[in-house]
């Protein structure tokens, strides 16, 4: 008799297992909150790798509300409308240049044509100019674009490298900060002061009822817990940026190219709402890449550059640029190599 009540009890919890397991599954996929602890854009897509995201191929997409369309080639780089599909990227015989980073050198929040590389293509002929960059991409996810995506390019001259992270994730999270850290893993960062275990079981995976939870204390934090950076972490943080220039300027020496670092650009008029941690890593990083430049490395000083008429040559209060800033920039960026 006792045998049996045990069996109806172990029956009933499991039961009630898989019934939480399928309302869970439910919950997820009717409200659409599985791509919250992954963060993807429309026009990019998984990886199995460093980069954890990249560009779709050949896709197509335009946003009414910042009027703004994005089309990517087959090799996975932007392009503009007018663009048949970078055909001649393997060609030995021309020169190029590629723009490696995040959303400033993609030319996040206007169309192609007014961003960086396409203006720089537009005045140097001589060139084929490569927009290999990804909006929210870190320096890591850029350097492993490079070693995975781009290092094969024939006659490749120039790499244009800009980004902002690590230094928005360190900014933020301080001495908490974990060299993996970026924006696609944003939502493992918002868990990490929970301490929650990795619970996944053989032959199934996490339980869906945990994801579930995870997903929700997401959703209703939103922002990060700070903790003070302290002098172990500003080591650590600057350690990794310097590793992460050496491997991608190692990469571009093997191929005889030359690297070009440009400092995060922060317009002037909206330095004094940034908050002091944030601006503390921003200039962090910016002084190890200049102090990177030392190498055989052009330092590729926009922070001057945009300083006057910051209204203008920006589109917002972070970085990406207007067309008019991407015109001044390009313009400077014409006249350094030209002077080569």
């Amino acid at each position: 008799m006792q045998l049996k009540n045990s069996l109806f009890y172990i029956i009933i919890i499991i039961f009630l297992i898989f019934l939480i397991e399928i309302i869970s599954y439910g919950i997820i996929k009717f409200y659409k909150i599985d791509r919250d602890l992954f963060s993807i854009r429309e026009y990019t897509e998984k990886t199995n790798d460093e980069r954890l995201v990249t560009l779709k191929k050949n896709y197509d997409v335009y946003y009414k509300n910042e009027n703004m369309s994005v089309i990517t080639s087959k090799y996975r780089t932007r392009i503009s409308a007018e663009e048949k599909d970078l055909n001649k990227l393997n060609d030995q015989n021309i020169s190029k240049i590629l723009f490696l980073g995040d959303s400033v050198p993609f030319g996040y929040g206007v169309d192609a044509e007014d961003s960086l590389p396409y203006l720089f293509q537009k005045n140097n002929n001589n060139y084929i100019v490569i927009n290999g960059a990804i909006p929210s991409y870190s320096l890591a996810q850029s350097v492993a674009r490079f070693k995975i995506e781009f290092k094969n390019i024939k006659n490749l001259k120039y790499v244009y490298l800009q980004i902002y992270d690590p230094s928005s994730q360190y900014g933020s999270l301080g001495y908490k900060w974990k060299e993996g850290d970026n924006w696609t893993k944003k939502s493992n960062q918002l868990l990490r002061p929970y301490n929650l275990v990795d619970l996944k079981l053989p032959f199934y995976g996490e339980p869906y009822f945990y994801v579930l939870i995870k997903k929700l204390i997401i959703r209703k934090k939103f922002v990060y817990l700070f903790f003070e950076p302290n002098k172990e972490s500003d080591e650590r943080y600057k350690k990794h940026i310097v590793k992460e220039l050496n491997k991608i300027y190692q990469e571009i020496n093997n191929i005889n190219a030359k690297l070009i670092i440009a400092p995060v650009t922060i317009p002037s008029h909206a330095i004094s709402k940034i908050n002091f941690y944030h601006l503390r890593a921003v200039n962090m990083l910016n002084e190890v890449l200049k102090d990177f430049s030392k190498k055989n490395v052009i330092f590729f000083d926009t922070i001057s550059i945009l300083r006057k008429e910051s209204e203008d040559n920006f589109i917002d209060n972070c970085c990406h640029l207007s067309k008019k800033g991407a015109d001044v920039v390009s313009s400077h960026l014409s006249t350094i190599l030209n002077n080569l």
